[in-house]
């Protein structure tokens, strides 16, 4: 007896923008595929029970190498392997089709320059149509000067690294005060729970993370699984080859030049468990579960920064390989993120260049058109643009004037012309505040 065929269910579909067919996307594999209007009506002829050689009989190559891919992509099943028990729901507990396909989409791409418009980028901020804004105080009144705020500061991706090993116990430090579960809280209806330094949706903490060494004192190079609870890293059975081709690739992802004299220390590897999240949840589960990997990011680049490594999240990373790489099922569980963790460069902290300064008539930080700004204008083509009350200038011993930048992340070097103009624009900025703070001239 023939076989029978049915679309799998981990596929979802969608209409192809020019209106010539559906692409079909299969959640589970990533595998996407586009079917024409003539190769639709051979998939509904499969699907309606007419024998695959009859529906291919009489058909070009091109089709029939086609209905073979969506065979081999499993995009086309056998009704016994695709078919849905009456008693059972294959999705109960994980994602649906549809999450699982976003998921998919999300994971393949990146940052490709020739593909953007770079003569209309979109605005940095929104045009709101208001009847009325309130002045805030522009420092809080606590917390700006303790380690949170100074972290807060002082944040950044840093993808220039020391080729030098990264201390076993910073990176013990690190994933404490990130990963670590600090309590375990037993409930009645929810089971076992635990609270750690980052927030999650129903305190399910579906996220796991798998530390890939590389160049870390004191431990061996290889796969771990950091156990949160334990508080212990354990080795995962892996080859040499496939953790240097991960760096490789990452190393692209994160567009760095192939002579970089170092490299990341760890790299770590960020998987959701998803039934964790699933058998509480309804319909939001995938996206909590996201919010949850930037709660662990934003958590992970304070910790870095209070510790002063290099932290760097990486958007793009090849989670069907790491999948591979560390057995994982991907119905369960997944690679949601990536985290890069090293020694900084020495050169890590310096700034560009400042070749010139602009003092704009207006600021892009304050609705009221008597404030002003300065634009740093850098080597490299980039330009800062500060609000002038917030520019501050360190004269050292020698002579020369220093100037934080980039969010005070750097001090920058200014000539004696720039230095005398930028001291002179602020003393007339302090000027135009008291009198306005005044309500009169001081010499009235």
């Amino acid at each position: 007896m023939a076989p029978s065929y049915s679309i799998s269910p981990y596929c979802v579909g969608h209409p192809l923008r020019d209106g010539t067919g559906i692409a079909v996307v299969h959640g589970l594999h990533g595998s996407r595929f586009e079917l024409t209007a003539d190769l639709l009506q051979l998939v509904v002829e499969i699907l309606q029970g007419i024998p695959l050689e009859r529906v291919l009989d009489q058909q070009p190559p091109e089709a029939r190498e086609a209905i073979h891919t969506l065979l081999t992509e499993q995009i086309l099943v056998e009704s016994k392997e695709g078919s849905i028990p009456d008693d059972a729901d294959p999705f109960q507990n994980r994602l649906d089709p549809i999450a699982l396909a976003i998921h998919r989409a999300f994971n393949i791409g990146g940052y490709f320059p020739e593909m953007i418009d770079h003569t209309c980028p979109p605005a940095a901020e929104k045009d709101v149509h208001a009847v009325g804004s309130i002045d805030l105080e522009r420092e809080p009144l606590r917390g700006s000067d303790t380690l949170l705020g100074q972290s807060l500061r002082a944040r950044r991706s840093i993808r220039s690294y020391a080729d030098r090993p990264m201390e076993k116990a910073q990176l013990a430090s690190f994933l404490h005060l990130t990963a670590r579960a600090h309590a375990a809280i037993e409930t009645p209806d929810m089971g076992r729970l635990s609270m750690r330094n980052y927030p999650s949706g129903g305190a399910r903490y579906p996220l796991e993370v798998y530390p890939i060494v590389y160049n870390v004192e004191s431990l061996d190079s290889g796969i771990y699984y950091y156990h949160p609870f334990h508080h212990r890293l354990v080795a995962i059975e892996s080859e040499s080859a496939y953790r240097d081709r991960v760096r490789e690739v990452v190393r692209r992802m994160m567009d760095r030049p192939t002579d970089s004299p170092g490299d990341p220390a760890v790299l770590l590897v960020v998987t959701a468990v998803f039934p964790r999240t699933c058998w509480k949840y309804q319909g939001i589960p995938y996206h909590l579960i996201l919010q949850e990997v930037g709660a662990l990011y934003q958590t992970m680049y304070l910790a870095a920064t209070l510790l002063e490594l290099a932290p760097c999240a990486v958007g793009a990373f090849p989670e069907l390989a790491i999948n591979d790489l560390l057995h994982l099922n991907a119905l369960d569980e997944a690679q949601v993120g990536l985290f890069a963790l090293g020694i900084p460069a020495a050169d890590a902290q310096q700034g560009p260049a400042v070749t010139d300064l602009r003092l704009n008539e207006s600021s892009p930080f304050s609705p009221d058109a008597r404030r002003r700004s300065v634009e740093f204008r850098f080597e490299d083509g980039r330009s800062e643009i500060r609000d002038l009350a917030d520019v501050r200038l360190e004269r050292h011993p020698n002579g020369q004037v220093f100037a934080s930048v980039m969010r005070d992340r750097h001090q920058v070097l200014l000539t004696g012309d720039m230095a005398a103009r930028l001291t002179a624009w602020l003393c007339d900025e302090q000027t135009r505040q008291r009198v306005d703070e005044e309500g009169r001239h001081p010499d009235s």
